[in-house]
């Protein structure tokens, strides 16, 4: 078998097509020779014919070759990696790869080019050569150095992931201990699908499963006791239906701050009654403008309820003490009127039955007329007794199942009567109520018990001075009344007015006010589903502003 050289112009013409930057260089590094893609790299595409300079250093454009001396004869170019792979090439007489980063002088100024060499000798006419393959590997290296940049960014992202997961894991536990323990839970409520979906783990809802099926009337029922869901339903109704700009208007001009729904009772299966307080906004509606989904909170408000009425029972008897004042001076007024006239009476029976037998006729006659005068006054006097009595039993009963609806002035008619004797000297009143406001949904003796304590506390707050208390009343919307209750006595310090409706909390001193009033007037009204709030100017007056829902149509 005969072997062939390969013909010159053939070897040539694969050395200059080669897509490998290439270069033949002697011993010290001189450059016989380059291929197109080398000159391409280099940026020499127009002279193919070698260079005046021949060392490997000026072929690249090394910066260190521009020095005294040229390539090879600086003191860093004892560095070089290009050059040691050449050197070691020709003493190992095997193949030398290296990758370095060589400083490379172009047109538009000094750039940094990162190279990958393989340097292989051969063997040519008797001289030992070196074949250097060059490859620009600079936007490899980049990408590879963004690369792993960006992977110390994700591993330092994902850590920053994780501790956020269990910061948000700690967070959720805590919530979830506090809702617990506050007994307060989330609800979902999809109007459109007919859909409630809440979170069992906190029992706000006994014996309710987490996801509700139906329409708006079977949810309700599930939600909250026959007698409570007329109020309920009516308040969700008008939210659904209520324009976005009102819904804002008015939970701005909100006293409270938040849409808070009316609190109602649910029965569990063992027959006990538990208070709950839903609180929600409508988060999606409609191009029409009605909501599509409610999204609030429910509260087991049972306990605080209760406390609410001990407090109002507590409050009722410390009450009794001024009211026994007031009461005794009351009664003492027409019993001073009751017994003289009554005394008087029976002595001037006395005097006609004896009259009788010895005058005339016509004198006994005067006799019973005047008697009868007397007695009709004593008459009038023990009834007024009686309604004292009467108005006395009302503010005292703790019973509201019989009592739905209310007329304002009547409630204020009972309170300024119950309220009179708490009026300081100088104290004046006035009174604006409308004579068309519509009825309240409300008990009387509730509502008398609160513009009772108002008015004590209105009527109390001067220091000597001339002091007006006005009781004015207006409809704000078609489901509230507004009533407030104002006084130019000597307000009230702003550093305190935070406290006002803490139970026990008194601005009178020690000794001189129990510290419930305001308190249990919170609990009455938030229980009718209204709500109060409270300004004051030192040295200006007290306004409390009352808003009570109006009696349902029909």
């Amino acid at each position: 078998m005969s072997t062939s050289q390969p013909p010159p112009d053939l070897v040539g013409a694969v050395f200059e097509g080669h897509p490998a930057p290439t270069f033949v260089v002697d011993g010290d590094a001189g450059v016989l020779a380059m291929n197109r893609a080398a000159r391409l790299m280099l940026g020499r595409e127009r002279d193919p014919e070698p260079l005046e300079v021949r060392r490997a250093g000026n072929a690249l454009r090394c910066v260190e070759s521009y020095g005294p001396g040229g390539c090879g004869r600086q003191e860093q170019c004892k560095s070089c990696v290009v050059r040691n792979a050449i050197v070691h090439a020709l003493s190992t007489g095997s193949v030398q790869r290296a990758q370095t980063v060589m400083p490379v002088r172009g047109e538009g100024g000094d750039v940094h080019m990162c190279l990958l060499v393989n340097a292989s000798p051969i063997l040519h006419g008797g001289s030992e050569l070196v074949v250097v393959t060059l490859e620009d590997v600079s936007d490899v290296v980049r990408l590879q150095d963004e690369f792993r940049r960006a992977h110390q960014a994700l591993r330092e992202s994902e850590a920053k992931v994780q501790d956020a997961e269990e910061r948000l894991r700690e967070t959720e536990q805590r919530l979830e201990l506090a809702m617990k323990a506050s007994k307060i839970g989330f609800f979902d409520w999809n109007l459109e699908a007919g859909e409630l979906r809440h979170d069992p783990r906190f029992h706000t809802w006994p014996e309710v499963p987490n996801l509700l099926r139906g329409s708006f009337e079977e949810i309700t029922a599930v939600l909250a006791a026959p007698e409570d869901l007329p109020r309920l339903r009516e308040s969700i109704r008008r939210d659904i239906e209520e324009q976005p700009a009102t819904a804002r208007a008015r939970a701005e001009a909100s006293l409270a701050g938040q849409p808070v729904k009316p609190e109602c009772r649910r029965r569990t299966g063992d027959g006990r009654v538990r208070w709950l307080r839903p609180m929600g906004v409508m988060i999606e509606r409609d191009p029409s403008g009605r909501a599509r989904r409610l999204f609030g909170t429910v509260a087991d408000v049972t306990e605080l309820r209760e406390l609410q009425e001990r407090a109002v029972r507590a409050e009722r008897l410390a009450s009794v003490a001024t009211l026994v004042r007031g009461v005794c001076h009351e009664v003492n007024n027409p019993l001073g009127s009751l017994l003289p006239n009554l005394s008087y009476a029976r002595e001037q029976i006395v005097t006609a039955c004896g009259h009788a037998l010895e005058a005339e006729a016509s004198g006994v006659r005067a006799y019973l007329e005047d008697v009868e005068r007397v007695l009709r006054d004593a008459f009038q006097a023990a009834d007024r007794v009686r309604e004292i009595v009467a108005d006395l039993k009302t503010f005292t009963s703790g019973d509201r199942s019989g009592e739905t609806r209310c007329e304002l002035r009547a409630a204020v008619d009972r309170a300024l009567e119950l309220a009179t004797h708490e009026l300081a000297p100088g104290a004046d009143v006035e009174v604006e109520i409308p004579a068309q406001l519509p009825q309240l949904a409300a008990s009387c003796a509730e509502l008398a018990h609160v513009f009772a304590s108002l008015l004590a506390n209105a009527g109390q707050a001067t220091a000597g001075g001339k002091n007006t208390v006005r009781i004015v009343a207006q409809v704000r919307d078609p489901e509230q009344v507004v009533v407030e209750v104002s006084d130019t006595g000597t307000g009230i310090d702003e550093s305190v007015l935070p406290r006002v409706f803490d139970p026990f909390f008194s601005t009178r001193g020690v000794g001189r006010g129990k510290g419930l009033g305001l308190s249990v007037c919170l609990g009455i009204v938030r229980s009718l589903g209204g709500d109060i709030a409270l300004r004051s100017v030192p040295g200006k007056g007290t306004t409390v502003t009352v808003v009570l829902p109006r009696q349902e149509r029909g």
